[in-house]
């Protein structure tokens, strides 16, 4: 009879192991799911280009992006994300400090920062992709402006007012130690009813061929001041630029791994104090138009940018738009008083 009982208990227990074990199963593949989008999916169902131009489904490609600004001062490093940014800004914030506009639509990090507070020029970049605006406050011509429905293609997330859906690490000094992810943008923007459709005019790509010997190794630029120094050194095996920062690896904490990218642009853009403002903080030109180089397959190419029915494109002689290659973007917005500093060999 103990025997009985034992017996039966054992088949009890094995027949609800294996339904939590299925019930695991499916819920790991519905949350990993999009996460697997890019590689798992079937070269045939690979129709459509995100916003780096790398093909994935087209409902991954029809999502609404994120623009997350990331800080750079040196307590802030190293930081979380930006490896897996499908586009990424650098540009002056003030006093010689650069920080980042990190775009995502094709991934979903679970840690993205320190987020940081809002510029406007950097307000109308995101508002030139109609993405979801991260940020922790922000200048006062900034606020203002995006009070005023100044960029109306964006949605606005200050921390200040969703606090809910940022992170306060403890292991972090402040002000170095605001985060999210996109999981909590996600539901930041349910919440909110921001729409969650992409509505911009995409840049142009092609196939990211390397060239047969590699004329562009490295590239080296100088933004403003000590720290802040900034190389790409060409990985031919891999055909990307891996980032440096400082003469270092620029290293994601999240993913510990260097941060790479397909296509290097540096636009080089007019850069203003703003009148006796103590912070010393800076205006940035982004209409107007200017120079710019394309490296990418350890190639260069030289054009300009121009600002055109509200997006920021890039020509070369001939006035045809450049095409770029599919994967990670970064945008280097160099102010034209430093264009000595671009070295490239």
């Amino acid at each position: 009879m103990k025997k009985t009982i034992f017996l039966t208990a054992l088949l009890v227990l094995a027949v609800l192991s294996a339904v939590f074990w299925n019930r695991q199963q499916i819920r790991l593949q519905k949350k990993d799911s999009r996460l697997a989008v890019p590689d798992a999916v079937s070269a045939s169902a690979k129709t459509a280009e995100a916003i780096n131009g790398v093909l994935v489904r087209e409902s991954l490609a029809s999502l609404r992006p994120f623009a997350v600004m990331v800080e750079n001062h040196p307590d802030s490093r190293p930081q979380s994300g930006l490896s897996q940014a499908d586009v990424v800004y650098e540009a002056l914030a003030e006093g010689g400090i650069t920080r980042f506009l990190a775009l995502f639509q094709s991934a979903e990090p679970a840690m993205i920062g320190p987020v940081r507070s809002a510029r406007e020029y950097f307000a109308a970049l995101a508002d030139e992709w109609g993405a979801v605006y991260a940020h922790v406050g922000g200048s006062n011509e900034a606020i203002a402006q995006l009070k005023n429905n100044r960029y109306p293609h964006l949605s606005d997330a200050n921390e200040y007012y969703n606090g809910d859906y940022f992170i306060r690490r403890k292991d972090k000094i402040q002000p170095h130690h605001i985060f999210t992810s996109w999981e909590k943008l996600r539901q930041l923007s349910q919440s909110r009813g921001f729409s969650a459709a992409a509505d911009f005019s995409p840049w142009e790509f092609q196939d990211n061929q390397p060239a047969a010997s590699s004329t562009v190794a490295k590239i080296d630029i100088d933004f403003s001041r000590a720290g802040y120094e900034v190389g790409w050194r060409y990985d031919a095996a891999q055909n990307r630029y891996l980032r440096l920062q400082y003469f270092e690896p620029h290293m994601d904490a999240a993913s510990k791994t260097q941060i790479a990218a397909s296509t290097v642009i540096v636009q080089l853009v007019k850069v203003t104090p703003v009148p006796n403002d103590k912070l010393m903080h800076v205006n940035i030109d982004l209409d107007s138009g200017g120079k710019a180089w394309i490296f990418a397959g350890g190639r260069v190419a030289e054009g300009a940018w121009k600002k055109q029915n509200g997006r920021t494109r890039f020509y070369n002689a001939a006035g045809e738009e450049i095409k770029l290659a599919r994967g990670p973007i970064w945008v280097e917005l160099v102010p034209r008083d430093k264009q000595e500093s671009l070295k490239w060999q």
